[in-house]
């Protein structure tokens, strides 16, 4: 059995972006460990909130209070890379209209 998320992003109703999220069920308490731990390191060593949801946008936008200090876009762009077991698999683009 999976688990899935799916999400999806839209800017001025042209352009949508979807995401997902997929974990094997028997993986799923490491995978949950791994992202709490995860979530720990970016206060540790960004002062970033951990029980505030965090949107990509906004986060690379540098939008919003997330953290109890400001974080660089250079800083915001490494924390992307830190992401464990981020794995991009496909990319599309559909514009509409």
């Amino acid at each position: 059995m999976w688990f899935s998320y799916v999400d999806e992003s839209k800017e001025d109703n042209k352009f949508y972006v979807y995401s997902a999220l997929i974990v094997d069920a028997e993986r799923w308490n490491e995978t949950f460990d791994a992202v709490k731990q995860f979530r720990a390191k970016l206060r540790a060593d960004h002062g970033i909130f951990i029980n505030k949801e965090l949107h990509a946008w906004k986060f690379a936008a540098g939008k919003g209070r997330i953290a109890t200090r400001p974080i660089s876009k250079a800083s915001r762009a490494l924390i992307f890379k830190e992401v464990p077991g981020l794995d991009p698999v496909g990319v599309a683009e559909i514009e509409l209209g």
